[in-house]
């Protein structure tokens, strides 16, 4: 059995807490000081309670702690279950606790082992830390209180890959792959797993071209049954498109959106408007964003989209739909994506691919 770290008590980072938890390993979930609502909820529970749609189960967590030190100390394996725009500022305080040989996988990643790895460099460079990151969540769910998750469906498959020369052993990875509650598929590299992100597809384009309806109900709607209409399916299709293109030109061969979801999900569909009114995933609450700077927005353009250009633009590939897609958010939000995003260099789209 294994100490193991768990960053972040939202969404994600209770599920998998409590996941790894019903494994038998000592689990120490960790939030930030100024985000300590949940843990508080958590040490007077004793523990999680996970809801699904059969049962609801309550999960004793070992510790939940704001104590970074406490929380890194002799942990094997730690996982950042935290909004992107977290991850930077996790690093910074997280890189002069880490310890040799611990394995850090970011759930999901969005290209943060580059700022992981450059965090590493400047200020350990002679630790040896494994870094890895998923293309996704392995859950679709939600926290309802503190200390309390709604796990609306588990993913059948998701995808892991390490940053370039970890040197980490197969033990090592047959081992993460067991914490997680679905097949962990080891991808080529970094570029995929970016690519392999279905977020960048469907999030951004719903939101943009429902900016009136948003903006109207502070998000009163279900995201995906009434914000994907025929006309918003047909330009997920093209933005789904040009993300294909730019898997080629990295000779990288990636599933279709519909693919991709059916290894998520583990049901088929037909096309985008069926998998959109699929009433057991998505369309349990009405979780649609109640303003034009949520996450749909500000992540998924600034941390997946934005990437997806970068590499493109690398690769001299013209694409017209994602670059009109951030242009527009750009406007709306009246925030520079293009520039604000990191900007990532060709060495580091090398050591990715």
């Amino acid at each position: 059995m294994y100490k193991v770290a768990v960053f972040g008590a939202g969404n994600g980072g209770c599920a998998l807490a409590a996941d790894i938890s019903k494994l038998g390993h000592s689990v120490v979930l960790n939030a930030d000081p100024n985000h300590a609502r949940n843990i508080a909820a958590i040490v007077e529970r004793g523990g999680v309670d996970v809801v699904s749609e059969h049962d609801s189960t309550h999960v004793p967590i070992g510790l939940a702690t704001t104590d970074l030190s406490a929380t890194v100390s002799g942990a094997q394996y730690l996982f950042v279950c935290l909004p992107t725009y977290a991850h930077e500022s996790l690093f910074e305080k997280l890189v002069p606790l880490l310890e040799d040989g611990q394995v850090v996988i970011l759930v999901s990643g969005n290209l943060s082992s580059i700022k992981l790895h450059k965090c590493l460099q400047e200020k350990r460079p002679s630790l040896k830390v494994h870094v890895g990151e998923t293309n996704t969540l392995p859950y679709a769910c939600r926290v309802s209180e503190p200390s309390v998750v709604n796990i609306f469906a588990t993913k059948k498959k998701i995808s892991l890959a390490f940053f370039s020369n970890t040197g980490i052993s197969t033990e090592s990875i047959e081992t993460v792959k067991k914490f997680f509650p679905c097949e962990l598929r080891i991808a080529k590299n970094l570029i995929e797993i970016s690519l392999l992100n279905n977020n960048g597809v469907q999030h951004p384009v719903t939101t943009v071209l429902n900016t009136g309806w948003v903006e109207t109900t502070k998000g009163d709607f279900y995201f995906y049954k009434d914000g994907i209409s025929p006309s918003v399916a047909k330009v997920m299709e093209e933005i789904d498109r040009e993300r294909l293109k730019i898997a080629d030109a990295y000779a990288l061969k990636l599933p279709d959106i519909l693919s991709l979801n059916e290894e998520f999900y583990g049901f088929p569909c037909p096309d985008l408007l069926t998998f959109a009114r699929n009433p057991f995933v998505h369309n349990r609450v009405k979780a649609a964003p109640q303003d034009m700077k949520a996450r749909y927005v500000s992540e998924d353009v600034l941390y997946v989209l934005v990437p997806w250009l970068q590499f493109a633009m690398s690769a001299n590939l013209k694409l017209k739909v994602i670059p009109a897609l951030v242009e527009l958010a750009s406007v709306i939000n009246g925030v520079d994506y293009m520039k604000e995003a990191q900007q990532i260099s060709a060495l580091e789209i090398e050591l990715c691919s």
